[in-house]
């Protein structure tokens, strides 16, 4: 159960992805605000945060979404993009 436990954490952060694969496709969070910390010895960083700015509770829909600052227009990105942009934002309408 621990497995499915942190597939389920991780698409309610609006990561999914295949195991072993090291990337994910982007979907709604359901969290408002999501940090993770890191080991900066090896990441360069000690955190990263996901944020989901949400007008609505009927916000459901992805409008935007920034990764480290800068507009992102995929839905795909690597497990490295994610942890070194350092911040996932999403503004859903």
């Amino acid at each position: 159960t621990g497995t499915m436990s942190a597939w389920a954490i991780f698409n309610m952060m609006a990561l999914s992805g295949l195991p072993g694969e090291p990337a994910y496709t982007l979907s709604t969070p359901v969290f408002d605000k999501v940090t993770i910390k890191l080991d900066p010895k090896y990441w360069g960083r000690d955190q990263l945060v996901i944020e989901t700015e949400r007008p609505s509770a009927e916000s459901l829909y992805i409008g935007e979404m920034e990764l480290g600052g800068k507009k992102l227009s995929r839905y795909r990105i690597t497990h490295e993009e994610l942890v070194q942009s350092g911040k996932l934002r999403f503004s859903l309408r």
